[in-house]
């Protein structure tokens, strides 16, 4: 899947459905190509799963459309797949576990909101970028 720019989708995008919806189907238009990584796609699946059973389904059917979800995001973009970068975990002097993952994957897209301080772990806080 071509695009002008690749960007690596984490789970805090991918998991409200409407947003990942959106971002996706940008990138089915070609404006850019998405990327996770597997631990990316666990961490979905996981909370996915779960936001299906809080929701009253079944454990099994909540398994199965969580499944479901994946594969098709693994069949539909299948070169989003970002290997070869656990090497490179915690190689960036960053203070916790997810921030040190992030560096090594690529652009990271997230979303956040404006009326929430920003925390970039160095002890600063901003209300904008």
């Amino acid at each position: 899947m071509g695009g002008v720019f690749a960007a690596l989708l984490d789970t805090c995008v991918l998991w409200p459905s409407l947003q990942r919806d959106f971002l996706l189907s940008m990138a089915v238009e070609g404006l850019y190509r998405p990327l996770w990584s597997e631990v990316i796609l666990e961490e979905l699946h996981r909370h996915e799963r779960y936001k299906l059973i809080d929701r009253g389904s079944e454990e099994a059917a909540a398994l199965a459309r969580a499944d479901h979800l994946l594969a098709k995001m693994r069949g539909n973009f299948d070169d989003a797949l970002v290997t070869g970068w656990e090497p490179l975990e915690g190689s960036f002097g960053l203070p916790d576990v997810l921030r040190r993952r992030r560096p090594a994957l690529g652009p990271l897209l997230v979303w956040h909101r404006i009326d929430q301080p920003l925390d970039f772990g160095l002890g600063q806080e901003s209300r904008r970028l």
